[in-house]
């Protein structure tokens, strides 16, 4: 609204095209028109009315169109708007009238027996939005709109009491069936009604969907987290540290290892516990003992002590080899070329069976039959 001076367009007796400017500032000024008395449609007991953008319960804007209503003759009419949709409606009862909750006041029309006699203006065009009459608000908890827990009922409650919904659900309260965490539910005296507050997975979910990608991180990008030493507060994360962390956990993982792996000797796990080291080609250590890879296996000659077993089967060494012992009852079953010794025999001869139940100690032969000394 302007003072002395005006910013509106204004219309001279000289200029041309004055209905341009007019109708300019009609429109301009038209949202003030909102559910308006249209006297072009208005006859006998037919009240016509401007439609306009109005914001519903909901928070979501609403398209009224223009419109009528028919009045009823020799009574008082009173004209009101739903404010969970918008519509118009008209009664010769108050009680609409009077729930100032869950109706914008328009028109009391007074209606004689053939036409309207007089009506009284009561819109207050300021209050045609969303904002609903809650009175003093009174924080209640939280509410799981899932479970519906603590359980609320449509139409029940006390005006101001709110929750704030803890669980995304879809417990209809009052036509109202879509919650997201950080939404609250607040009872107006007859309805409960929704007061947007966040996301709900799915919501969340679509909105990372149609992200534009980013293919290769740099150590300034940030992600999004919940900081469960901090009151589970909402914070943010770079990259940076993420790779520095991820590091960490790794090297944790994979045990300390105390030099590069290009290195002769690795420890594995903690410096006190198991080492391996490389001897030569082929052959490593682990702590202190020689340990033959498979691919030494084909042939070649190992350090002293070391085993060799070549391509052909025929195992060589530098030093002794010592097979397990067996008692004469206990030797196993056996397939020709086998060798190993016996620690109990009785006299035993050249190439011949075996009898147990004495104390030499002599290398014993399968032959394909039997065990014979040897």
């Amino acid at each position: 609204m302007a003072n002395s001076t005006t910013n509106l367009d204004t219309i001279s007796s000289s200029q041309a095209s004055k209905e341009v400017t007019a109708n300019a500032l009609f429109d301009a000024a038209s949202a003030a028109t909102t559910y308006g008395r249209r006297a072009s449609t208005t006859t006998a007991l037919t009240w016509g009315f401007y439609g306009g953008n109005v914001t519903i319960a909901a928070g979501t804007m609403s398209q009224i169109a223009n419109g009528t209503v028919a009045l009823t003759a020799s009574q008082t009419n009173y004209l009101v708007a739903a404010k969970s949709t918008g519509a118009v409606s008209v009664s010769t009862a108050t009680t609409n009238w009077n729930n100032t909750d869950a109706y914008w006041r328009l028109y009391s029309i007074v209606a004689g027996a053939s036409s309207v006699t007089s009506y009284t203006d009561s819109r207050q065009f300021a209050l045609f939005s969303g904002v609903v009459s809650f009175g003093a608000m009174s924080y209640q908890g939280t509410w799981n709109a899932s479970t519906n827990t603590p359980t609320l009922a449509s139409g029940t409650g006390i005006k101001g009491y709110y929750y704030v919904v803890s669980v995304d659900g879809t417990t209809t309260l009052d036509g109202i069936s879509s919650w997201s965490v950080g939404d609250a539910a607040a009872f107006n005296g007859t309805t409960w009604n929704k007061i947007e507050g966040g996301l709900s997975a799915q919501e969340l979910g679509n909105l990372i969907a149609g992200a534009t990608e980013k293919t290769t991180p740099v150590n300034a990008d940030m992600v999004s987290l919940m900081d469960s030493a901090d009151g589970n507060i909402h914070k943010k994360l770079s990259w940076a540290n993420i790779k520095t962390t991820l590091g960490s956990t790794f090297a944790a993982l994979a045990g300390s290892i105390s030099q590069a792996f290009s290195a002769s000797t690795i420890e594995l796990g903690h410096a006190t516990d198991t080492t391996l080291s490389r001897v030569s080609a082929g052959v490593v250590a682990i702590e202190g003992s020689n340990v033959v890879t498979e691919a030494r296996l084909a042939g070649g000659t190992l350090p002293a002590s070391v085993t060799t077993l070549n391509a052909s089967g025929a195992i060589s060494a530098t030093t002794t080899l010592k097979s397990g012992g067996y008692t004469v009852a206990t030797l196993p079953a056996g397939t020709a070329g086998m060798r190993t010794y016996v620690t109990d025999a009785t006299a035993p001869t050249w190439l011949s069976a075996l009898t147990g139940g004495g104390a030499v100690v002599c290398p014993v032969f399968y032959n394909g039959t039997a065990w014979v000394s040897a």
